[in-house]
């Protein structure tokens, strides 16, 4: 958890724009890292997100398979393993 602090305190000073990464752990996320700040390559196995009105909701267990409810919307969750992150990726001009 060290090293995730560190890297944050990098992107709070400015001297980092953002940190990409393939752990999918969550303990980034749990570092502080706000969501424009941190792109998780292969998801986040304790974040579920809303892919109707976006909004996220951290986990303090690993996901499973079962069905939880958007409190902001009411769809369905989705664990960012899947599709999340590559999407936000794909629509934001990075490169």
């Amino acid at each position: 958890m060290k090293t995730h602090l560190a890297l944050k305190k990098l992107v709070d000073i400015g001297k980092v724009s953002c940190v990409m990464t393939e752990n999918n752990d969550g303990l980034h996320s749990l570092a502080g890292f706000k969501k424009d700040t941190l792109f998780e390559f292969q998801g986040n196995r304790m974040t579920e997100y809303c892919y109707k009105c976006d909004s996220s909701v951290m986990r303090h267990f690993i996901i499973n398979d079962a069905i939880r409810k958007c409190v902001a919307c009411g769809s369905n969750l989705s664990s960012r393993i899947t599709k999340g992150e590559i999407k936000k990726l794909a629509t934001k001009a990075m490169f």
